[in-house]
């Protein structure tokens, strides 16, 4: 990969994201082995890279929610996609977004940075703690 950059885990610990910044913008996935090796990489989606969206974001911040659902920073704000690649859309905000975090006691706040600002959302998903093997 040339610039990875945001990880997450799939809520069983099974799947590895990783988001690719620049010059092949995307999201790959990897399967886990009990010992934490990453194997069988994969594309799971696509975020085009285009000059006067670049502006607007790139893949960067990337968690997952505790569905499975895969929430990455890039053009335009959040994407996010089902645990089977399916894009559901993209969450807009008014500045470029650069990462994610899930708080709260529950883990129903999401956490969001823009270059000059943070946000905080109450999604109805709660988000995926940290991976037990951390």
């Amino acid at each position: 990969m040339n610039l990875p950059n945001g990880l997450a885990f799939s809520p069983d610990e099974s799947l590895l994201y990783v988001s690719n910044t620049r010059p092949d913008p995307k999201l790959n996935v990897f399967d886990l082995q009990p010992d934490v090796t990453a194997i069988n990489k994969r594309v799971f989606a696509e975020m085009p890279l285009v000059e006067e969206l670049e502006k607007n974001g790139v893949p960067d911040g990337l968690k997952v929610d505790s569905e499975g659902r895969v929430f990455c920073t890039g053009p335009g704000g959040i994407w996010i996609w089902e645990p089977d690649g399916e894009r559901v859309g993209v969450l807009a905000f008014p500045e470029v977004t650069t990462n994610i975090a899930w708080g709260g006691s529950d883990w129903r706040t999401m956490f969001v940075t823009g270059h000059t600002s943070i946000y905080s959302l109450q999604p109805t998903t709660p988000g995926v703690p940290l991976p037990a093997f951390a």
